[in-house]
């Protein structure tokens, strides 16, 4: 693996046990729930999500990681550490959520996997870059919502749970980070027979190249629809 791929993987741990447990006891997590972990790492939010009555799969892609938390868990029946790329990993086909502090290099790719899946995650929490999360939720987090939070809306409620210190992490990271949830609506915005039609319509309006949204539509809805359509309420 060359430098640029470990330092793309590269994570920094949380080191307050007291801490990730507050935010698991946050979460929608219940007894008896299938938790992913994205890079367990040293473990330290695995165990929070056994306290929690989690079954945990973590998927560790670092070798010598993985051969320690195998160490660590291997008396504990609710925990199953396997070795591999995530991001080729196949998902369960049944109810299962995640929990996961990610390196920030992949955000983009594994959000993807997550949302884009046959069977998504009912609720997911991913430790990211703040501004990532705001690209990912949009308003209100973000005064200028981007194509990335208007494909997601009408099928995931997005927000920001927790705002972190960058001292609560080992190596202290350069940027900052947050607890980003993204919550699989129950009763999607739009009809699945109509979501390539959202997305084709979602795509079309930012690659116009137009000062506004407006103007970018403007070959679409006539001024009094376009007026009629930005009075309706804010999405997620």
């Amino acid at each position: 693996m060359d430098s640029r791929r470990m330092l793309k993987w590269s994570q920094n741990f949380l080191k307050d046990s007291n801490l990730v447990r507050k935010l698991v006891d946050k979460s929608s997590i219940e007894f008896e729930d299938i938790l992913y972990e994205i890079g367990p790492g040293k473990g330290i939010i695995t165990e929070a999500l056994v306290e929690q009555g989690a079954q945990v799969i973590g998927i560790e892609k670092d070798k010598k990681l993985y051969e320690n938390l195998c160490r660590k868990f291997a008396k504990n029946s609710k925990i199953e550490i396997k070795f591999g790329d995530f991001l080729k990993y196949s998902l369960s086909q049944g109810k299962y959520k995640v929990f996961s502090n990610i390196p920030f290099g992949f955000t983009a790719d594994i959000i993807a996997k997550l949302t884009s899946a046959n069977n998504p995650p009912q609720d997911a929490y991913l430790i990211v870059q703040k501004e990532a999360a705001k690209k990912f939720a949009g308003f209100p987090y973000s005064k200028k919502t981007q194509m990335y939070a208007l494909l997601l809306k009408p099928w995931f409620e997005l927000s920001v749970s927790y705002h972190f210190k960058r001292t609560d992490f080992y190596p202290v990271p350069h940027v900052d980070a947050v607890l980003l949830q993204i919550k699989k609506r129950e009763s999607p915005l739009v009809k699945r027979e109509q979501s390539q039609l959202y997305r084709d319509f979602v795509v079309y309006g930012f690659n116009q190249w137009k000062p506004s949204v407006k103007k970018s539509l403007n070959k679409i809805f006539t001024h009094n629809q376009f007026n009629k359509l930005v009075r309706f309420p804010q999405i997620g």
